[in-house]
């Protein structure tokens, strides 16, 4: 499993074609070998400084800043600003700095997760970025496809929600080196995470699939959930998911199961919904096939089971249309959300909502279509 980390971050840290710029050329001083055990123990003082220093990430430059306030303390200068002022803003900078966090891929760009638009952006419930913590073997996902390629992703940053993002690359393992052919971020779920490229309409799509446990021995308490990035050249790319219009509907993230409950107001009684879905990946689109169940439960009589409100059904579709994800329909989840969050008089038990109907892909109406996939 060691080879498999160390070529794994290989692969993430030196793209094809690549340079490194060649080092400036040291003083003599700064290149003079340690003379004697006080040097010895001054060096170990400087190496002390910059372990402590290692959460602000500082750049080349950054560092020189640095070297001059302590420069200025020891020798009795002048300080260029007032302790009192700027001392209780270093926490601050090294709470940025650590949810910031210093990973990079191989082209140099910072790993993060970058909204295609303000409009468009990941929902609040995503959470904060944790603290970072050294990558270890569980941290690589390594998986093989067709030959020599693999598909390797390195967790590098863990956020409140329990997904994860690192840098994640389309590699070619050859005899003597890794050449990397795509790279990008990816974020999802980071628990028995699986990898795979899919072809769809002529366009390599990556899958990034993964599951969150709240219970660490109940199989029961998991929850997947498929992330999809456009290959865009030699990156990967969060593409959203977008109506035949145009307009943005949410992130190309989909659950397979889902729940959430919440009180009526005018009854208290606690009405649930639970989401299951499947995606089917076809040459053409993205078959994704809901169900959400809604039931009603009186919290006054806890034995009594819990009565059907209603169930819904619905096939949709996901097109890769002029390099973007364009949906047939929106989530089954969320119009069922917007209508029954809200309603407090009970349909009759086991009322259900028609299939979506499939048809073609030109039978546009308004911002959605109705259509289907097939072999």
């Amino acid at each position: 499993m060691r080879s498999i980390l160390v070529g794994a971050l290989v692969a993430l840290t030196a793209c094809k074609g690549a340079s490194t710029p060649a080092p400036s050329t040291p003083t003599p001083a700064a290149n003079a070998p340690l003379a004697n055990d006080t040097e010895r123990t001054l060096y170990a003082l400087g190496v002390l400084m910059g372990e402590r220093m290692s959460p602000f990430n500082l750049t080349p430059a950054e560092l020189t800043v640095v070297q001059r306030g302590i420069r200025d303390k020891i020798t009795g200068g002048r300080l260029e600003v007032e302790l009192e002022t700027w001392g209780p803003r270093i926490n601050e900078l090294a709470r940025t700095r650590m949810a910031a966090g210093n990973a990079r891929d191989c082209t140099g760009r910072a790993v993060e997760w970058r909204e295609p638009e303000m409009r468009c952006h990941e929902p609040a419930e995503l959470g904060s970025v944790l603290p970072q913590r050294p990558v270890t073997d569980d941290d690589v996902v390594v998986q093989r496809l067709q030959g020599n390629l693999r598909l390797v992703w390195v967790m590098t940053d863990r956020f409140t929600n329990g997904e994860a993002i690192g840098p994640v690359a389309l590699a070619e393992f050859q005899s003597e080196r890794v050449v990397v052919r795509a790279v990008g971020s990816l974020r999802t779920y980071p628990r028995r995470a699986r990898l795979r490229i899919e072809t769809i309409s002529n366009q390599r799509v990556l899958v990034g699939e993964g599951e969150l446990c709240t219970e660490e021995n109940n199989p029961l308490s998991c929850h997947r959930q498929a992330r999809l990035m456009l290959l865009r050249g030699d990156r990967f790319v969060p593409e959203p998911l977008r109506s035949a219009t145009g307009r943005c509907i949410g992130p190309a993230r989909f659950e397979f199961a889902k729940e959430t409950s919440i009180t009526l107001r005018d009854t208290g009684w606690r009405r649930s919904f639970e989401l299951s879905a499947a995606l089917v990946y076809r040459s053409n689109g993205i078959q994704i096939h809901e169900n959400v169940l809604v039931q009603d439960t009186d919290p006054a009589r806890p034995l009594v089971p819990p009565r059907v409100f209603r169930r819904a059904g619905q096939d949709r579709a996901i097109y890769v249309m002029n390099g973007r994800f364009v949906a047939s329909d929106p989530s089954l989840w969320s119009r069922v959300l917007a209508d029954q969050a809200r309603t407090n008089t009970p349909r009759d038990a086991g009322a259900d909502v028609p299939d979506v109907p499939d048809g073609d892909i030109d039978e546009i109406t308004g911002d959605f279509f109705d259509a289907g996939v097939s072999d």
